[in-house]
């Protein structure tokens, strides 16, 4: 009789076990890295701006369409789209901070903006498959997240910041 254990007479049961540890081990790996793939649209995504907040987010995946957002990014994630043919960025795209790598693939940005992609601060933007065109007809949206989600750019500062009488300090 063959021991039990490691043995052929439970070979199916502990192989198994060796399968329902690795995916326990993936799982947390990738629990632990804190990514996922999330569509956009969808009910909880309902906007890339909304999937790009979720820390959760690390692969957005966009449908065919044409997105008429700006958006900040200041972590690192990839955006991919079905193809730059059918799949649009209307507005500005911005990638901040030190360290922070955004991956860009199969779309198109376009925008009325100074600068539709716009890296600073230490970031960078790797793509493939993207066209990045400049079309004064597009306009230039307002960013969706971050400090400049209140009209940064064009001056109005009323939501950000308020100077009261007879303050001291500054220019």
């Amino acid at each position: 009789m063959m021991a039990t254990g490691c043995g052929r007479r439970n070979g199916t049961r502990d192989l198994l076990t060796v399968m329902v540890l690795a995916c326990a081990v993936g799982g947390a790996a990738a629990a632990a890295e804190g990514g996922v793939a999330c569509d956009v649209p969808s009910v909880d995504h309902p906007t890339l701006g909304a999937a790009v907040v979720d820390v959760l987010c690390q692969q957005i995946v966009l449908a065919s369409g044409t997105y008429p957002e700006s958006v900040l990014v200041s972590r690192s994630l990839a955006i991919d789209g079905q193809s730059s043919s059918v799949t649009t960025l209307r507005g500005r795209l911005v990638v901040a901070g030190a360290g922070t790598v955004l991956t860009l693939g199969d779309l198109r940005l376009e925008s009325g903006c100074d600068r539709t992609l716009q890296a600073s601060g230490g970031a960078t933007v790797d793509s493939r498959y993207v066209d990045v065109l400049s079309v004064s007809s597009a306009g230039c949206p307002p960013l969706q997240s971050g400090i400049f989600s209140s009209s940064f750019e064009s001056g109005e500062i009323s939501d950000w910041s308020e100077r009261s009488e007879g303050a001291t300090g500054g220019p």
